[in-house]
């Protein structure tokens, strides 16, 4: 079922947003340093960490860029704080983002080594630009539109700036599971 609009109260987007925080978060920061030494010989390693980065790229894609017409009803996007996002990342990075990472399709059948690999020179810039874009309007206008706390400007305040320094990631969610396999 889509939605028809946000019927969210402020308290809700207040409440929303420390969700969509981790999410920028978790897409720029690291939980180890590119330059790590680890991550030069540790080849699983860093498939991973790219792999955690491009799930959560592929959650705020849909943030982002999922048209209004195909939100569903308790989907949360960008437009629901006032925020209007640019288009700067294709329908097929899109759809490839999407399809790819949470969907077995035939498609796998006609990757070729070339194309096989994410567009991430493509996509990572656009959304970073987004990201950022995000951010600052939401310390310039839209916290004060929904009468957020000063805390949560605050915490978008220092998440712009662990971005601006590349700063490591440094929290873990807790919303890991024993490992069953």
């Amino acid at each position: 079922m889509s939605r028809c609009n946000a019927n969210l109260s402020n308290d809700e987007k207040c409440k929303m947003l420390r969700h969509v925080r981790y999410e920028i978060e978790s897409f720029f920061l690291s939980p180890l340093s590119d330059s790590d030494p680890i991550l030069k010989t540790n080849e699983q390693l860093r498939e991973s960490l790219e792999m955690r980065r491009v799930v959560h790229c592929r959650a705020l894609l849909d943030f982002f860029y999922k048209k209004a017409a195909l939100l569903r009803e308790d989907d949360l996007s960008a437009s629901d704080y006032g925020y209007s996002s640019r288009r700067g990342v294709s329908d097929t990075d899109r759809d490839r983002f999407n399809k790819d990472i949470f969907h077995i399709t035939t498609a796998r059948l006609t990757r070729t080594p070339q194309d096989k690999t994410w567009p991430i020179k493509a996509v990572f810039p656009a959304l970073k630009r987004e990201c950022n874009e995000f951010i600052d309007d939401l310390i310039r206008r839209g916290l004060n539109d929904i009468n957020c706390s000063d805390g949560e400007k605050n915490e978008w305040i220092g998440l712009k700036s662990k971005i601006s320094e590349g700063a490591c990631l440094s929290f873990a969610t807790g919303n890991t599971s024993p490992i069953l396999i």
